[in-house]
């Protein structure tokens, strides 16, 4: 019986992340260089580096997005960030939990 699947999050679960933050970097007009910094301060502020945190599921993305925002003039909008679910995974993950 298998009582516990681990699985990565982004490119695994998502779509690639750095697809999603060079798309939100075009989009919102922020330079990946300022999202970087923007994650480092974070990571700084909080202990850790927010997108470590949030794959392990230890912060939602609410909360990944606020960190962000806190660290960023302009803010951060989570909504920008295009990544989307790979369903044939997350698929394949439910018909293993049925089992």
């Amino acid at each position: 019986m298998i009582r516990a699947l681990i699985s990565d999050f982004g490119g695994v679960l998502t779509t690639p992340l750095a697809a999603g933050f060079l798309a939100y970097q075009q989009e919102a007009r922020i330079s990946l260089e300022d999202l970087g910094r923007g994650m480092q301060a974070a990571g700084e502020r909080y202990g850790e580096h927010p997108l470590y945190a949030l794959e392990r599921g230890q912060i939602t993305e609410e909360e990944f997005a606020r960190r962000l925002r806190e660290q960023l003039d302009d803010g951060f909008d989570l909504t920008r960030l295009r990544c989307s679910p790979t369903n044939s995974i997350i698929g394949a993950f439910g018909s293993i939990r049925s089992k």
